[in-house]
């Protein structure tokens, strides 16, 4: 399956996510998102991925395996 985040890049802008922040990522969903920002916060930086879906956590785990600054939160 593939999963294209609507608006990645302007999200990106607008947010001005930095080195070093902290990103809530209230709609983790498959972690589209999430990505774009494990690579603007860089490894001093982290993600929190919040999801009510229980599968949507399991696929972007599988999708983000590699980021030990990524969090998982179920709720």
């Amino acid at each position: 399956m593939q999963h294209i985040p609507v608006l990645r890049d302007e999200i990106g802008k607008i947010l001005e996510v930095r080195t070093g922040d902290i990103v809530l990522d209230a709609t983790l969903g498959l972690g589209g998102h999430s990505e774009l920002f494990l690579s603007l916060v860089g490894t001093s930086g982290m993600v929190v991925g919040l999801d009510v879906d229980q599968r949507n956590l399991v696929l972007a785990q599988k999708r983000l395996e590699h980021s030990p600054n990524m969090v998982y939160v179920h709720g």
